[in-house]
């Protein structure tokens, strides 16, 4: 009896090794809207994709954008105006592949720059074309990073507030 149930347990597994599995817990779709904030930063005007924990927006990603010199001007200059009035300046660029950023691409993508969030009344300003030009940072984020961050963060404002008493 013990052979039968042996022979049953190596011959299930030996099929379903064989089962080809499919890919939906490997890859996710990343096409979507993925909306960023503006900084200015020196000369440079970066994009930061506003990530969540779960695809397709498990990203942080930093890129330098550009685009043609009289819309870079207006947006530098709208970018150090909210800076001087702690305003948020976001982008929505229209539906596209984030692999493209994550696998650090230079796309050229339509946006629409908005003054405030742009899901949360933000005000459209215009649309233009930015070129994703320089990647800065790519990553990856999970709920593990986040949890570990947050112990190492918590610890260090606990040192600081002992070392400060």
């Amino acid at each position: 009896m013990k052979h039968i149930l042996l022979f049953f347990i190596l011959l299930s597994s030996a099929a379903h090794a064989n089962t080809p599995q499919h890919n939906s817990h490997k890859t996710h779709s990343y096409n979507g809207f993925h909306g960023m904030a503006l900084i200015l930063a020196g000369d440079k005007v970066l994009a930061s994709h506003m990530p969540l924990y779960a695809p397709p927006h498990n990203y942080q990603i930093v890129y330098e954008v550009t685009t043609d010199d009289t819309h870079l001007k207006t947006i530098k200059n709208i970018l150090n105006k909210a800076a001087d009035e702690q305003e948020q300046i976001t982008i929505l660029p229209t539906k596209f592949d984030l692999n493209l950023l994550i696998n650090k691409k230079t796309p050229t993508l339509n946006v629409t720059l908005f003054n405030g969030h742009f899901e949360r009344g933000g005000n459209a300003l215009f649309t233009t074309k930015l070129t994703f030009k320089n990647p800065l940072y790519v990553e990856k984020i999970t709920t593990n990073q986040a949890q570990k961050k947050c112990v190492c963060i918590n610890k260090a404002n606990r040192a600081a507030r002992f070392s400060n008493s």
